[in-house]
């Protein structure tokens, strides 16, 4: 077998001699003390004394070497390692028996009395498999041995480290925990090569046992990541103005680490921190999506989402938060918010938006949430809203010294035909007054790019003025010696304009033009105009 071929080549000193002949000694000594056995078992090993002198020393026991005291061979390693879907752990080298099961062991009756039979030997794989590629969830190191609750181990006798400079393989050394002289399994070696990707340095990573004639060599195969030379972003977007994230701003944060070797752990980092800026701009939904794109010249890409507008919807619920049609037009809406589609969304934008939309005064409540758009870095802006009652009616009495005993009653809308403009009507009634007014006002004409707004206004009023109504002293009209009566009859229009920046901006002036118009007569209690007073008595 091969291992035996191994040893043959070996040359031992005499204390290995002695070392030999103790183990032989101490097999023996447990075939005395009668141990069972299931098969006799005979190992030949020429030896090769260092002084020269060569002796067969033929070692012969009936006694059952112990699967858990002795050490398997790498072949026995690689064996576990290469089974991807093998349900069995096959046996390897002159030293290992593997454990049957317990309705295959023998009986007495069954025990072989006559010639010794020998035992079956585990077949042996002619070539060694491939090396582990720990990445791969399907890594034949990840895989549990059946046929065993306890994981083989091998002596290791070396361990290489390959494909790296010294200061990368001085780290690997450092990081592993297989060491020279110690056992190893297959699961350490798994939590090795975990280790060494997480230093972030490489790329790649491999184990690969081979069998020496002391023991087993694991060497790492290693690859190292490119030295970074540039981060570039890609947020899908050709135009370098329609992005936010200013160019100043990815330089400053990954410039210490160009020029060196890449390290992820660094990237992420650096990852971690442009997305902390999105968010203290209040790019909320901006963030850097899927994995760098590592390239051969250590230009790292990165796909930036940074939550663009696809479309603003206007949705209208009501009380319950069921979905209803509305009676404001949406452009009411979308008209008072700086976010439009295109844009990306800010936090800080949508939150002054839904403040002006709820000052419209049109409204109980003001809220946003986001749908998916149909490109997956787009998303949807719905502008959620539950209408408020518009429209009032009042009725009112009272007492004056001016108008005596009166009464009034009073109209307004708000959201006249759904356009945010209001109407309003009052009719006064009392002893010595009669009002009657209207008026309209559109607090931003359609279409119009300063918010320009304007109100129109209509009034009659008629009063018996205390000038001329007295005991003593009463004036009346000539024609049908009445009270006279003071007809003021009118209206006018202005417009607004705020001055600012743009629409969006609190204002701190505002200008307004407009004229009225007002007519003023004497008339009679028949309405009849009287340019002439009665004589007084």
């Amino acid at each position: 077998m091969e291992v035996s071929k191994e040893i043959k080549k070996l040359q031992l000193s005499p204390i290995m001699a002695v070392l030999l002949g103790t183990a032989t000694v101490l097999t023996l000594a447990q075939s005395v003390m009668g141990e069972n056995v299931d098969s006799p078992m005979e190992l030949e090993i020429p030896v090769e004394l260092s002084n020269g002198v060569t002796d067969d020393l033929k070692l012969s026991s009936d006694a059952q070497l112990a699967p858990e005291e002795v050490t398997p061979s790498v072949e026995s390693l690689k064996k576990v390692i290469a089974a991807e879907s093998t349900e069995q752990t096959a046996e390897s080298g002159d030293f290992v028996q593997q454990t049957q099961e317990s309705e295959n062991t023998p009986t007495q009756e069954e025990t072989p009395t006559g010639e010794e039979q020998p035992t079956e030997q585990p077949t042996i794989p002619d070539s060694i498999p491939n090396p582990i590629d720990p990445p791969a969830s399907e890594s034949p190191l990840n895989q549990e041995t059946e046929t065993s609750g306890r994981e083989p181990r091998v002596l290791v006798v070396e361990v290489r480290v390959t494909g790296a400079e010294e200061q990368l393989e001085n780290l690997v050394y450092n990081t592993i925990q297989t060491k020279p002289g110690r056992t190893a399994t297959r699961t350490q070696l798994q939590e090795d090569v975990n280790a060494i990707y997480a230093t972030g340095f490489f790329a790649n990573v491999k184990v690969t046992p081979s069998d020496t004639p002391l023991g087993v060599r694991i060497t790492f195969e290693v690859e190292e990541n490119p030295v970074l030379s540039q981060v570039v972003v890609d947020t899908g977007t050709e135009i370098e103005k329609e992005r936010v994230l200013p160019l100043e701003v990815v330089e400053e944060i990954f410039a210490d680490q160009y020029g060196k070797t890449l390290n992820l752990r660094e990237l992420q980092n650096g990852i971690k921190e442009l997305n902390e800026w999105y968010s203290e701009q209040g790019y909320d939904l901006a963030q850097v999506i899927g994995s760098p794109n590592v390239g051969d010249d250590g230009v790292v890409t990165l796909i930036i989402s940074e939550g663009v507008i696809q479309e603003i919807q206007v949705r209208f619920f009501d009380a319950e938060d069921e979905p209803i049609e509305g009676r404001t037009r949406k452009f009411i809406v979308t008209r008072e918010m700086q976010l439009q589609s295109g844009n990306v969304f800010n936090r800080r934008l949508a939150q002054t938006d839904l403040q002006r939309v709820f000052s419209l005064g049109l409204f109980e409540d003001v809220r946003i949430s986001f749908s998916p758009g149909e490109d997956p870095k787009e998303v949807i802006v719905n502008v959620d809203v539950v209408e408020g009652n518009t429209g009032s009616l009042a009725a009112g009495a009272g007492i004056s010294s001016t108008s005596g005993l009166f009464g009034t009653i009073s109209y307004q809308e708000q959201n006249l035909g759904g356009n945010n403009q209001t109407i309003g009507g009052e009719i006064q009634v009392g002893e010595r007054e009669l009002l009657f007014d209207a008026n309209f006002t559109d607090p931003w004409i359609a279409g119009d790019p300063f918010r320009t707004s304007y109100t129109v206004n209509g009034f009659r009023r008629r009063t018996v003025s205390l000038v001329f109504d007295g005991n003593d002293t009463s004036i009346r009209t000539l024609n049908g010696f009445d009270r006279p009566r003071v007809v003021r009859t009118g209206g006018g229009v202005t417009f607004a304009r705020p001055i600012a920046d743009d629409v969006f901006t609190k204002p701190d002036w505002r200008t307004s033009l407009g004229f009225s118009y007002q007519r003023v007569q004497i008339e009679n209690a028949n309405d009849d105009i009287a340019p002439f007073s009665a004589p007084l008595n």
